[in-house]
């Protein structure tokens, strides 16, 4: 995986999501699926987008079945991937 900057940003934008559901409203003023470059990103924000819209919490757990049978953790290393992601937080977020 690429730690390009704007590769960074889309991976800080989908750990705040899985990490934080109630950011979404905001989040999805402003960004839509078409704003992530990379196609592995851009899937995984549209199915955060559809659990959370759905009323189902979004998070590293409950995608992990849909993740692995569309390939997005295997293509990107596996359950490193969603590790990443996280990694990509800030470190200080507001409690």
């Amino acid at each position: 995986m690429s730690d390009s900057g704007p590769n960074r940003v889309e991976q800080a934008i989908l750990g705040a999501l899985l990490m934080d559901n109630r950011r979404y409203p905001v989040i999805e003023q402003i960004i839509t699926p078409d704003h992530f470059a990379s196609r592995p990103h851009r899937k995984l924000y549209e199915m955060i987008a559809q659990c959370i819209e759905n009323g189902r919490l979004a998070d590293p757990v409950t995608l992990w079945r849909e993740l692995t049978s569309t390939g997005i953790l295997d293509e990107y290393g596996g359950p490193k991937y969603m590790a990443e992601l996280i990694k990509a937080l800030p470190a200080c977020t507001p409690s």
